[in-house]
């Protein structure tokens, strides 16, 4: 790795939004779908902050997005990144760090029987009660790590509906996160803060100075992992902090 300081930076709301969250008609097209139409999108103040911490520092993107989706981001990161909520490190020439895929590799294949068994029970529970969602297996490198569920109509409220059903149902270790329209099932073996902090005992430079940079509930175990935190005057994470302070 290069020197400078070490960010590791969730991408999603955090270094940039959906349209529906991004109002500015001016923002940046910055991230697209398969079928090229610009998905999320950067805000001038956004891409300041980006390009501030490009300048001194090496970034990370740490994201529950799959390296697909990653590699459909504009922002030409030059360094490792990790993605699909930690099932994945890759090295800088894209391709998966060999012994991060290994340590996975056995826990998501033991894991798969169970995470097919809650998709099918989540989709029947949400057609049963009438929550038009879109469910999926999120895979990565060939294989599936975790469950994506997302309204259909991006009704948040009656996707958070679902959540005491998962939670009933979910194996002993397992978590969700859950921030406006995306819902993720986690099984016990992922998590950013689990791939981070592999990170820093395999990867980074001894003594590293870390960063960390996320807006949701599910971001705050690997931001606990670094040194400093940020987070969004607009996020869930601080929100809730300010909830706390009064």
């Amino acid at each position: 790795m290069t020197g400078g300081p070490l960010v590791f930076v969730d991408l999603d709301d955090t270094l940039f939004c959906s349209r529906r969250k991004t109002p500015d008609l001016n923002a940046e097209p910055i991230a697209y779908r398969s079928d090229g139409v610009a998905l999320s999108f950067m805000t001038g103040r956004q891409r300041a902050f980006f390009d501030w911490l490009s300048r001194d520092a090496v970034i990370v993107p740490t994201t529950g997005r799959n390296a697909a989706a990653l590699g459909r981001v504009r922002l030409g990161f030059a360094d490792h990144a990790i993605c699909s909520f930690g099932g994945l490190i890759l090295r800088p020439d894209g391709s998966p760090e060999p012994r991060w895929r290994a340590h996975i590799e056995e826990q998501a294949r033991a894991a798969l029987p169970r995470l097919g068994g809650l998709l099918e029970a989540i989709r029947v529970e949400a057609s049963r009660v009438g929550v038009d969602v879109r469910a999926r297996p999120v895979a990565d490198d060939g294989l599936e790590l975790y469950l994506s569920i997302k309204h259909n109509a991006d009704d948040a409220a009656a996707l958070a509906s679902l959540v005491p059903f998962v939670e009933r149902h979910l194996p002993e270790g397992w978590r969700i996160g859950l921030n406006d329209n995306n819902l993720a099932v986690l099984p016990g073996f992922l998590g950013k803060e689990k791939a981070v902090t592999w990170f820093l005992e395999h990867l980074a430079a001894p003594h590293a100075f870390v960063l960390g940079a996320g807006d949701s509930f599910s971001d705050a175990p690997f931001l606990a992992v670094c040194d400093y935190v940020l987070t969004p005057a607009q996020s869930q994470l601080f929100a809730r902090m300010l909830e706390a302070s009064r």
